[in-house]
């Protein structure tokens, strides 16, 4: 602690003594440069750090933190959507429409869901060690993984009381705007159970926070240079990573996915994508805050990450479609821009932390491991689940709210498919593969058995 308060004290005067010699008009608070020993407010271990909390703060504008910024209430950006919680190795980022990343001024408004512009961060390679002050460009080869911020929010539901089985073919689309409204924590939850009430979703009461940090795009694998070589069977966290245009990481176990991502950052609660978590995206990409319609597919027959087809009815290819960051591209978001969620259609189809309670199928998980440890982290369905029991389904997760379903399995929203949970497929999975065509969607949801596919791949989350 004295050696704190003595690099605090040396460093100052020169600081400050060398901004006024050169005109600066900046000001510091006194709040802002004291230490307080019962708040470790300032991160410093060197001179360097002094220097560099210095010159963040009194130039910049940043604020010394416990490596927090933002989380603690509503957001600058008029829509009630509580700020993204920028905890530790996160970094708060802009991404301009050609892909550009620079290091965000979160004191500044960096988001507007009101505009379909949601907040986004990333992890750097090597996170603490590399820096970047605001408005640094950010080299693509220091990012590890893309994240998008998820509001804390409550949705009106809308076709709460799903009846099982299928019924005759609907004469008209059944998709909807879904009714959305953003809230905190400190707001008591909705907890409403039939139609035309109120649901604070459950991706975010499960957990209490105000939100989730949601993969930009589905995993990769770290060192693959060939799609081929994407698929490892492993459950190696250090393998992960999230990008655009990387090949992903497929033909794994959920339980070997469910490991990787567990420990791929524990500070930051990082977790494999649960169904309802897919739901709570799914639902936001569906209302004034997002596209509000289909995701266009991702058909790159490569599994390379963030890709969209160059039209609605484009076959697989590796040719016929463009990256995320072009204006095809952006059709493949959930926002219909850069700052969304990518590869929610396509790609390769990505396990869920979601199954039919007792069992395992070709998981790998234990039921001691997940009723024990890891049971917040995964959603459980009834064990009499088969599928068409979509009434089974937990509002909130986009499967039972889909319907009603008609004809087919290929019935749901969109005329996306729709498979339940059952007895040989107890694992649900989301999105489709790319050879899916028109089956493939945000609202796609089916079953398998929780043993490695090569079309198989997940999705990472951290919790805000």
């Amino acid at each position: 602690m004295k050696r704190k308060y003595i690099v605090i004290g040396l460093f100052i005067g020169l600081f400050f003594g060398s901004i006024i010699g050169a005109g600066a008009v900046t000001l510091c608070n006194a709040k802002d440069i004291l230490y307080s020993p019962s708040d470790d407010a300032w991160d410093i271990d060197t001179v360097d750090d002094a220097l560099n909390d210095l010159y963040n703060a009194c130039v910049l504008g940043e604020k010394p933190g416990d490596g927090t910024e933002g989380g603690s209430g509503e957001g600058n950006d008029g829509s009630g959507a509580m700020a993204p919680v920028i905890s530790k190795d996160l970094v708060p980022v802009l991404i301009a429409s050609d892909g550009v990343v620079t290091k965000a001024n979160t004191s500044e408004k960096w988001y507007d869901y009101n505009n379909k512009e949601w907040a986004n961060a990333v992890i750097l390679v090597d996170s603490p060690s590399k820096t970047y002050n605001i408005g640094d460009t950010i080299i693509e080869d220091d990012i590890e993984s893309y994240f998008v911020w998820i509001p804390r929010y409550r949705y009106k539901l809308f076709h709460a009381n799903q009846a099982d089985g299928i019924t005759t073919k609907l004469s008209e689309s059944i998709a909807q705007t879904i009714e959305i409204e953003f809230e905190g924590t400190d707001t008591p939850a909705f907890a409403g159970s039939q139609d035309g009430e109120w649901l604070t979703h459950p991706a975010f009461t499960n957990f209490d926070v105000n939100g989730i940090w949601v993969g930009k795009f589905e995993t990769g694998y770290k060192v693959a240079t060939s799609y081929s070589s994407a698929q490892v069977s492993s459950s190696d966290p250090t393998k992960i990573q999230v990008k655009p245009s990387v090949y992903s990481w497929r033909n794994n176990s959920v339980g070997n996915f469910f490991k990787a991502m567990y420990n791929y950052n524990r500070e930051l609660d990082s977790h494999m994508m649960k169904n309802t978590e897919w739901g709570a995206v799914a639902y936001l990409s569906h209302s004034k805050y997002g596209i509000n319609k289909e995701v266009r597919i991702n058909n790159n027959s490569n599994f390379l990450t963030g890709y969209a087809a160059n039209t609605k009815d484009a076959g697989q290819s590796t040719t016929n479609n463009q990256p995320y960051n072009t204006e095809t591209g952006y059709l493949a978001s959930t926002t219909g821009n850069i700052t969304g969620v990518y590869d929610m259609s396509g790609g390769a189809w990505e396990y869920v932390a979601g199954y039919r309670d007792g069992t395992l199928g070709s998981s790998g998980l234990a039921l001691t491991e997940i009723r024990e440890t890891y049971s917040k982290y995964i959603d459980v369905y009834p064990s009499n689940s088969a599928l068409t029991t979509y009434s089974n389904r937990i509002l909130g997760d986009a499967t039972g709210e889909m319907g009603p379903f008609h004809g087919s399995y290929y019935n749901n929203w969109y005329d996306d498919y729709s498979l339940f949970a059952g007895s040989s497929s107890p694992w649900f999975y989301r999105g489709g593969v790319y050879v899916h065509g028109s089956a493939a969607g945000q609202f796609y949801f089916g079953s398998y058995t929780g043993g490695a596919d090569s079309n198989a791949s997940a999705r990472l989350v951290l919790l805000g």
